[in-house]
Order: C-alpha cells, then sequence, then structure tokens
C-alpha cells in the first residue's frame, strides 16, 4: 500500500480514500483466508465478493489518469449521495410498516432520514437512471 501514499498528484483526500479502500479489501482477503484455514468456505465465499468488488473499484479508479478526478468524484461522493438516498428509502419503508415507527427504540434508523429538502435536490441531482449509471459502473 505504500505505493499508494507516494503519489505526489492525488490530494490527502484521495489518498486517504484509496488507502481505505485498499486496506479494506486487504483486511477481508485476510479474513477469507483465516475462513478457509478452518474449513469455513461458504463463508469465506461470501467475504471473498467482497474482496473482489473492493478490488475492481481500485482498479475502475486508477484505470485511467485522465479520467480519475471524474472517477473519484463520482465514488466518494455521487455514489456516497445516492447511498444516502437509498438508506432514507429503505428506512422509510421499514417506518412505513412498524405498529409505532415513533418509538424511541427506532430513533437510530430514523437519523438516517433525510430532510425533505435534501431528499428533494438528491433525487432531482441524480435520477433513477442516473443513479442506475453511477452504479453499474
Amino acid at each position: 500500500m505504500s505505493p499508494v501514499g507516494r503519489v505526489k498528484h492525488w490530494t490527502p483526500e484521495e489518498q486517504g480514500t484509496l488507502g481505505e479502500l485498499l486496506a479494506a479489501s486487504a483486511r477481508s482477503s485476510e479474513s477469507a483466508l483465516h475462513l478457509c484455514v478452518y474449513g469455513k468456505l461458504w463463508d469465506a465465499d461470501v467475504i471473498s465478493r467482497c474482496v473482489v468488488e473492493g478490488s475492481l473499484k481500485f482498479i475502475y479508479l486508477l484505470q485511467s489518469r485522465e479520467h480519475f478526478k471524474q472517477r473519484y468524484q463520482e465514488y466518494a461522493n455521487d455514489l456516497f449521495q445516492i447511498g444516502l438516498f437509498k438508506d432514507h428509502k429503505r428506512v422509510e419503508s421499514l417506518l412505513a410498516v412498524l405498529p409505532d415507527p415513533d418509538a424511541a427504540q427506532w430513533q437510530p434508523f430514523r437519523d438516517l432520514l433525510l430532510t425533505p429538502s435534501t431528499l428533494d435536490s438528491t433525487n432531482k441531482r441524480y435520477g433513477r437512471v442516473k443513479r442506475r449509471e453511477l452504479g453499474s459502473r
């Protein structure tokens, strides 16, 4: 991972995000190997998917130097905002079926809800087609 830290043309934020992505993949790889040693191949298979996805994200980000900034923006910012939007929708669906959605035990979920203005601006900025397009890259 040290070569990633030595690249001069990346901002500290970019280096941090790439480092976290690499570290997460490395930790998951190690976990999968430990599971294999103890014969838990099914569990290792599930974790190995995370390793592959993290590796592909890293490769996609670094595939082209001229497209790095745009891809980084999409990964670190756009997909993050889309993730918040998706979390809001999931929590909204959950709260709709609960008998007492205002109970204190559901507060951590309600904390994930976006304000109406944030929800509206996110939905306008990242329409269904744009969300799908970004997610599929």
